[in-house]
Parts: C-alpha cells; sequence; structure tokens
C-alpha cells in the first residue's frame, strides 16, 4: 500500500513540475513492476493515462502559448524595421527561426514571375537566383489557392507542375520538406513565404499556423514599408527639386554678377592681368594667360608659381583651338585665345574643386574677352609699332642723323656698342615672335621690326656671345619654335649696321643651302661664302662636298674618325701637324697616321688649287654640321 501511495505522489509530483509525455509514459513500465492488486494496477494506469493525456494538453498550451509568442515578438519586430530590404530579410529569418527549418526565402510576384528577393540559410548560388516562371512551382500553386502548402518530398511532388531551373536549384540545394505560406494583400497574392529543410520532416498543423501568422504580419510589414518608401522617394525628391531650385538661381546669380564685372572691365580698358586676376577670383583658383608657346605672360594671384608649359599642356591647347571650347589639361583647365585664324594665347586656371558647366562657360567668356583686350592692345601699339619699323629701316639703309635720334626716343643709343640680329621663321609665327622680341630681353635696351620677310633686332651689348646666347634661350628655348638666328658681330660705328645686315642676310642665305634651319649661327663665318655659292643652290653644295671629300665625310660618319675636322684644322694652322695634335689632344703620331688615311680616300690633296677647294669643303662642312 505505501509504495502505491508513493507511486501516485510521483505522478502528481511530475504534473506540477510540468512533465513531459515522453517522461511521464515512462512511468507506465513501472506500474507492472509494483506489488499490488490487478484492480489497483487497473486504477493506477486509468489515472496514470489520464495525466499523460493532461501533460499532453499542457504541453502543447506551452507550445501554442510560445508561437503566439514567437509570431508577436516577430511582428513588433518587424514593425520596427523601416527599410524594404530589412523587412524583406528580417522576415525570412523569423520565419526560418519560428519553424526551426534549415532555409528561408521569399519570394514576390513581379511581372508574372515569382522572384526571389530574401533568403537565409541558403548554401549556393543557384537557390539566390531562382526564378519560378508563369504558375508552375509551389509559388504558381500557392498564388492559385491562396493558402499554405505543404510537403515532405519537394522533388517527388505531382500536386503542381515542376519548374526545371527551380527543380535543380532545389537539388542542388539537397532541400526535401518544404511549407510556403502566401503573403496577400487585399486577397491577392504578392509574395510566397517559403521555409524547407534538406531531410524528410512531418510539420506539425501549429509549424502551418505560425507561418500563415507570420506571413499575415509580413504582407503588412511590406505594405508599410513601400510606403515608407514612397513617402521617403516622395520627400527626397521635392528636396532635390528645391536644391536644383536653389543652384540655378545661384547658377544666374554667378553669371549674372560675372557677366557685370566681365563688362566693366571691358568698358573701363582693363588689362590682360587685370583679367587674369578676375578668372582666378571667380574660378577661385590660381590663373594664367599663356602666350602662344605656352610662356606664362601674366599670372594670379601674382606669387603664385605656374610650371613651365609641357608637350600635354601645349596639346591641350592646340585642341582648344581645334574645337573652341575648354578642354581639361593636366589636373586644370585651358581655354585658347584666339580672333580668326590668330592664336593670340590661352587662359590656364586650376580650380581648388571641379569646374561646373557653368564656370567653364564663365571661363570661356573671358577666353572671349582676352581676345578682345589683345586686339586693343595690339591697336593701342599699331602707332608705336610703325615707328619702330620705320626707325630701324633708316639705320639699316643709312643710318642717318635723323634715323639716329628717332632710335635714341625709342630707347636705343647707337653710339653705344650694338649687334645685328636677323630671325628666319615661319610666316604664321613671325608676329608672335616680335612680340616676343619687344616683351623679352629685359637687361638689352633694343629695337625690332619686321622687314622683308624676316625680324631684325638692334640691341646694346659689347658681348656678341652673350647677347646671342639671350636671343637663343628666348627664341629657341622658351618660344619654342623653330627660327634660324644670325648674329653679327660687335658693331661700334651705326654706320656699318646696313653693311652687317646685309651680311647676315646672306649668311642666312648660304646656311639655308648647307640644310640649316634652326640654330644660332654667326655672320662672320658664314656670309663670305655668299659669293661663291650665290648663284648655286643646296644640291650643287652637296654635289661639291661629295666630290671633294665625300669619302672623310663617310668615314667619319661610319667610325666617327674625325678626318674631316682633323685636316680642316691642320690647314686652318698652316699644316702644323704638332699645333694640331696640341689642339686635338691627341700624340703627333695620330695626326700623321690620319693624314695617310685621308691621302688614301681622296688623292693628293696638298697641291696649292687641290688644297684650297678641299679647305673650303672642309670648313663648309663644319658649318652645315652645326660648328660655328
Amino acid at each position: 500500500m505505501d509504495r502505491l501511495i508513493a507511486f501516485y505522489r510521483r505522478i502528481v509530483s511530475e504534473l506540477d513540475q510540468d512533465g513531459s509525455v515522453a517522461g511521464m509514459s515512462g512511468l507506465l513500465a513501472e506500474v507492472e513492476s509494483l506489488p499490488a492488486s490487478p484492480d489497483d494496477k487497473q486504477r493506477l494506469l486509468t489515472t496514470l493515462n489520464q495525466s499523460i493525456d493532461l501533460a499532453r494538453r499542457i504541453e502543447q498550451y506551452q507550445l501554442n502559448e510560445r508561437a503566439l509568442r514567437a509570431v508577436s515578438d516577430s511582428a513588433r519586430s518587424l514593425t520596427e524595421l523601416k527599410g524594404l530590404d530589412a523587412v524583406l530579410k528580417g522576415i525570412v529569418m523569423r520565419g526560418r527561426e519560428l519553424v526551426g527549418s534549415d532555409i528561408a526565402w521569399l519570394a514576390m510576384q513581379q511581372d508574372g514571375e515569382s522572384r526571389l528577393v530574401a533568403v537565409d540559410g541558403g548554401h549556393t548560388e543557384q537557390i539566390k537566383h531562382m526564378v519560378a516562371r508563369g504558375h508552375s512551382g509551389i509559388a504558381g500553386y500557392v498564388g492559385r489557392s491562396r493558402s499554405a502548402f505543404v510537403t515532405q518530398d519537394y522533388l517527388a511532388d505531382t500536386r503542381f507542375t515542376h519548374d526545371p531551373s527551380v527543380d535543380k536549384a532545389i537539388d542542388a540545394e539537397g532541400l526535401m520538406s518544404v511549407v510556403a505560406a502566401p503573403l496577400l494583400a487585399d486577397e491577392r497574392v504578392i509574395g510566397i513565404l517559403i521555409v524547407a529543410d534538406r531531410y524528410r520532416r512531418t510539420h506539425q498543423p501549429w509549424e502551418v499556423a505560425t507561418l500563415m501568422a507570420l506571413s499575415a504580419h509580413a504582407s503588412v510589414a511590406i505594405g508599410n514599408a513601400r510606403f515608407l518608401q514612397q513617402k521617403q522617394q516622395a520627400i527626397q525628391d521635392t528636396e532635390g527639386a528645391n536644391r536644383a531650385l536653389e543652384d540655378k538661381v545661384e547658377v544666374l546669380e554667378f553669371a549674372a554678377d560675372a557677366h557685370e564685372r566681365l563688362t566693366a572691365l571691358l568698358a573701363r580698358g582693363g588689362s590682360q592681368q587685370d583679367l587674369v586676376t578676375l578668372v582666378s577670383h571667380l574660378l577661385h583658383g590660381p590663373a594664367a594667360f599663356l602666350d602662344p608657346a605656352g610662356q606664362v605672360l601674366y599670372v594670379a594671384p601674382e606669387s603664385n608659381a605656374i610650371e613651365p608649359a609641357t608637350p600635354a599642356l601645349l596639346a591641350a591647347v592646340e585642341n582648344s583651338r581645334y574645337r573652341g571650347r575648354s578642354v581639361a589639361a593636366t589636373g586644370a583647365r585651358v581655354m585658347a585665345v584666339s580672333s580668326g585664324d590668330d592664336h593670340l594665347g590661352a587662359l590656364w586656371v586650376r580650380a581648388t574643386t571641379p569646374l561646373s558647366d557653368d564656370r567653364i562657360r564663365i571661363l570661356e567668356h573671358c577666353a572671349a574677352a582676352s581676345a578682345v583686350l589683345a586686339l586693343l592692345e595690339e591697336k593701342k601699339a599699331a602707332s608705336s609699332l610703325q615707328a619702330m619699323e620705320e626707325t630701324v629701316k633708316d639705320l639699316l639703309e643709312q643710318a642717318g642723323p635723323p634715323a639716329r635720334a628717332r632710335a635714341a626716343k625709342l630707347g636705343l643709343d647707337v653710339s653705344r656698342p650694338l649687334l645685328c640680329v636677323v630671325i628666319e621663321a615661319a610666316p604664321s609665327k613671325r608676329h608672335y615672335l616680335l612680340r616676343r622680341l619687344q616683351s623679352g630681353l629685359r637687361p638689352f635696351r633694343k629695337l625690332s621690326a619686321h622687314l622683308d620677310a624676316a625680324l631684325v633686332l638692334l640691341m646694346e651689348s659689347d658681348d656678341a656671345e652673350a647677347a646671342g646666347q639671350a636671343v637663343e634661350n628666348l627664341v629657341l628655348d622658351q618660344s619654342g619654335l623653330p627660327a634660324l638666328i644670325c648674329v653679327s658681330p660687335v658693331i661700334t660705328d651705326p654706320a656699318a649696321l646696313p653693311a652687317h645686315h646685309r651680311q647676315s642676310r646672306q649668311a642666312l642665305r648660304v646656311a639655308r643651302k648647307l640644310g640649316r634651319d634652326s640654330g644660332r649661327i654667326r655672320e662672320s663665318a658664314y656670309y663670305l661664302y655668299d659669293a661663291v655659292f650665290a648663284h648655286r643652290d643646296a644640291a650643287d653644295i652637296d654635289q661639291f662636298l661629295s666630290a671633294t671629300i665625300g669619302p672623310l665625310i663617310k668615314h667619319d660618319q661610319e667610325r666617327d674618325g674625325g678626318l674631316c675636322e682633323t685636316l680642316c684644322l691642320f690647314l686652318d694652322l698652316q699644316q702644323n701637324a704638332r699645333a694640331t695634335a696640341r689642339t686635338l689632344g691627341v700624340h703627333v703620331n695620330t695626326v700623321h697616321n690620319r693624314l695617310e688615311a685621308i691621302t688614301e680616300r681622296i688623292g693628293d690633296w696638298q697641291g696649292e688649287r687641290r688644297s684650297l677647294e678641299v679647305h673650303l669643303a672642309l670648313r663648309l662642312q663644319a658649318l652645315r654640321s652645326g660648328d660655328r
């Protein structure tokens, strides 16, 4: 009797402690071993079975309570999410968690297709890009029935039309058991929430009901998220329209202010420096005006250092001239300044921030204004330029007292040592070079003019080499233009100017026949040969050199043997071998060996007539090679 009473107490204790059905079912085996009568055992079994049934109801109640609490928590969590993507991701995560499945995904109806928009627990890329077309697959079945769908073996289920691409993705993921619940909006299926497992599973009714409840909440959450998204988009569109309107007003105000200031600058006769300063202020960055060769003439702020012209910058300027618009140039922007076919220069600016379209247009308008200023400056300088050309022309014709007096007024004292420099350049570049000569060469007092298809520069200097180097640097290096420059010796008598000008022209003519088209030459080294070759052309000179010293030229080109240099120096030094060796820095035997090699190649060259021809050819070859 005591053991029966103790057993009843165990049953009551299990119920008080929320005992599980499995635990209480284990007590059934112990009843048979109790020392009691059959009637007592029967009554005990009846009581135990009633207790097990009660435990099962309690367990189901608790399970339902947890499911409802989980659904409520899920609904609250989904309501707190604002973004549509976050809501979609939250739905599949909650669905997988509530049912305890391996994977969950959400497919939305779009243009007659069910497209996967969120997935949780997927391992393959195929499942992430799954699309069910038309009424095929679980999506089509649920879409038609608007009710939940449950299967223990998806691939073997025949209740719906299979989509090969969907089946392939399901098989790749290894899924078997599937539960799907529709998302309804106004009795219309807008999506499907699906959970699945990789093993055969029997889903309980409460699990299906939980998923259906979650899908109902999910439908509301998606609707709210979409409404919020549309509202936010409407707000953003409105704000964008307001900003665009504000920007447009700002652009119009900026353009009006810029045009007003530009007009005022032109009206008061401002300079190029004033314009560059205005461009720098308007576009918030250093600005400069470049001449056609890319050299900086004006800069703002004036303390700002602008890097020298590069091939890329010059190419950008040419591109701007061709297009008629500004172009990007190595971190800056450049706009060519032109008047008709005349290239006047370019406006360059490096703004602290990328230039907008309206600011680019302002730069281009400023370039047009710069062309106007350049033409006005040229018009102002036209009278003084004409007076300068007339003065230079008179000095080169007779250098009389009236011309000397006019030169003194223009800043050139012809009583001091002078140089006559004649420059030949392409016709399209002469006007630009003339302006460079007038504005450059700061240390020298000078006059320059465009006369007879060449530029003539008269400058005060008693050092022909230093002055010639300064002109070469300005014309060839800084301007970067091909030109042939002839520099006279120092002239102490103004009356000798016409003769030196004529001889410089002769020297240039000889240099051209010798193939020189760029560089600096000395008048005294070339002009005498004009008398010999006055009626000859470049081909005649080449033929003379080839016939006289051709083998020596060929030998030096192939072996760099120095035969031409050795023989020319030997003849210049009155055929003194030791003096030649000292000048060349070689042993006297080397000189004799070279002279023997020369004789072997051109024959006897020591006769008086033959020696003169060879000497003349060697000097011409030295001049053609650029030896000044």
